[in-house]
């Protein structure tokens, strides 16, 4: 794995290498070392090297709280409350491109508007 350090902040981990950017610093760490095994566990950049922790329960918890509170919580919303494409690409054959954004994307939209 690549992971590119920033003043001292992860900004990105890839599998694959990225060309070289200004101010970042380039870390070729073998995948074992960074995967996650869990939805709490996260990877910070502390003296020098990647360390793999994990939030308690509690954290994750009041993190995820967090998150769908967010401004950009309503992305997250959204998504969980669209169908499934399958389902939304069938609906479109059946009724069309109007029916499908008036009877499955408006109503979602409207349940979770974009915050001003």
């Amino acid at each position: 794995m690549y992971i590119y350090i920033k003043d001292n902040q992860i900004q990105e981990i890839t599998k694959n290498r990225i060309d070289a950017r200004d101010g970042y610093t380039e870390l070729d760490i073998p995948d074992a070392d960074v995967e996650l095994t869990n939805n709490r566990q996260y990877l910070v950049y502390e003296e020098g090297t990647v360390v793999r922790r994990e939030h308690t329960e509690e954290e994750f918890t009041d993190l995820s709280i967090q998150k769908r509170s967010a401004p950009e919580g309503y992305k997250t919303r959204r998504k969980l409350s669209y169908p499934p494409l399958e389902e939304q690409l069938d609906y479109i054959y059946h009724n069309g491109v109007d029916a499908w954004k008036t009877d499955i994307i408006d109503p979602v939209k409207s349940a979770y508007p974009k915050p001003e």
